[in-house]
């Protein structure tokens, strides 16, 4: 007759590779807890493990968790279930873990070459506008407003076109949205430029007050202040102004290269601040690996989506 024991434990795997495994000294191990746990709490119960990804963290070199297959992170701290098989990496390589013959990333670097001086000439034209007046900032802000779901050539066409015929400044909502037929959603995105206007000429959209402070918080208050501004276009607009080349533009040629690198598993439908700042965390991660900084990186991918580099 069988033992009508149950079992009182659960057993989780976890396996270790390169940086994360020479730090540690052992390649794979389990282990048993009574009850689901949470990820923050499970690796803090192997100490070697928690100090290695402790001195990870402090010699700013970044890693990847991937739970049953799954990228997660100490941020997102799921809950580990019994039987869970756990990942941990740095750096990402063309062997085990993405189980390819040659790394994609070897190609990123090998284009970054051939267009870095490009790059740089670009990023040297968005640092000259930080000394620009407001209304040079303003025509880059409606070039973000306009660049959602939409040709970013065909945006800054539009915008060129309707501040050299007046339209801008004087245009009302009918005539401005007839300009915008190239854009998609051109008759809300209208309203957003009207909004912004008046703001802009009552001194509600002031740039020196919005522009005060750390890149994160400014990004935060573009997003939360103006109409049409998401933390995407206000990441753009940051970088297109030379405020910053350390943060994230998640549109959706990132996102679709960041699929490829298996960073993430889908392209997500939409993006919460929250979500937001969980992606850019592992671009973030890939731009450092890589040694290209964020900007160079977001433009070299647009390049490679394009053929050109643009803004």
């Amino acid at each position: 007759m069988s033992s009508p024991l149950q079992k009182l434990f659960m057993t989780i795997y976890i396996k270790l590779y390169t940086g994360v495994y020479r730090r540690v000294g052992y390649r794979e191990f389990s282990i048993d807890v009574d009850n689901p746990i949470k990820l923050s709490m499970l690796l803090s119960k192997v100490e070697k493990l928690a100090k290695a990804l402790d001195s990870l963290d402090r010699d700013g070199i970044p890693y990847i968790i991937l739970v049953d297959g799954r990228y997660t992170s100490l941020d997102e701290d799921p809950i580990i279930m019994d039987g869970s098989k756990i990942k941990i990496f740095t750096p990402i390589s063309g062997g085990d873990i993405l189980n390819r013959e040659v790394d994609p990333l070897e190609l990123v670097r090998d284009a970054y070459r051939r267009y870095r001086d490009d790059i740089h000439r670009r990023l040297k034209e968005f640092n000259s506008l930080g000394g620009c007046g407001d209304e040079r900032l303003f025509l880059e802000l409606i070039f973000c407003i306009l660049t959602p779901q939409s040709r970013a050539i065909y945006a800054w066409n539009t915008v060129k076109e309707i501040y050299l015929n007046g339209c801008l400044w004087r245009c009302n909502y009918k005539e401005l949205s007839n300009y915008l037929v190239k854009s998609r959603f051109r008759f809300n995105k209208a309203r957003y430029i009207i909004e912004a206007r008046e703001r802009f000429l009552d001194g509600s959209i002031d740039f020196k007050e919005l522009l005060d402070g750390y890149p994160i918080e400014v990004r935060h208050r573009l997003a939360s202040t103006i109409k049409g501004i998401g933390y995407k276009e206000a990441s753009h607009f940051l970088r297109n102004i030379g405020y910053t080349f350390d943060i994230a533009i998640l549109d959706r040629h990132i996102l679709k290269y960041m699929q490829k690198f298996r960073l993430i598993n889908e392209i997500p439908r939409s993006l919460t601040p929250k979500k937001y700042l969980l992606l850019e965390d592992r671009f973030i991660w890939l731009s450092r690996y890589l040694g290209i900084k964020p900007a160079e990186l977001d433009l070299l991918l647009w390049a490679l989506e394009t053929g050109y580099i643009f803004k």
